[in-house]
């Protein structure tokens, strides 16, 4: 991970804790997959997101990264690569209040 992928990524971790999410750094090994997303974010509302940073929409992602993703959003859970391009539509879509919760 690269020194902006590592800031980036502090940044917005550090603003969902302030307001009460935990955040669980995911890493492969015993009981987590190759390939599954870097962060699981955990909503006081009672969401959970899954994360894989990335410093640009155009950075290499390994082939078990791309099948983690599609294989959580087929599970009907919220899995994205998240990247500075896409960072503010991502932080609404956790931070939103539960009376905005579909």
């Amino acid at each position: 991970m690269t020194m902006l992928e590592r800031n980036f990524k502090t940044k917005y971790q550090k603003r969902w804790k302030e307001r009460g999410f935990v955040i669980v750094q995911n890493v492969a090994g015993a009981g987590t997959p190759k390939g599954f997303p870097d962060t699981t974010v955990i909503s006081p509302f009672g969401e959970t997101f899954y994360i894989e940073w990335k410093i640009s929409r155009t950075a290499r992602r390994q082939p078990l990264q791309d099948y983690w993703i599609n294989r959580l959003t087929e599970m009907k859970q919220k899995a994205w690569f998240v990247y500075p391009e896409n960072i503010r539509e991502i932080d609404s879509e956790i931070i939103r209040e539960p009376d905005e919760l579909p």
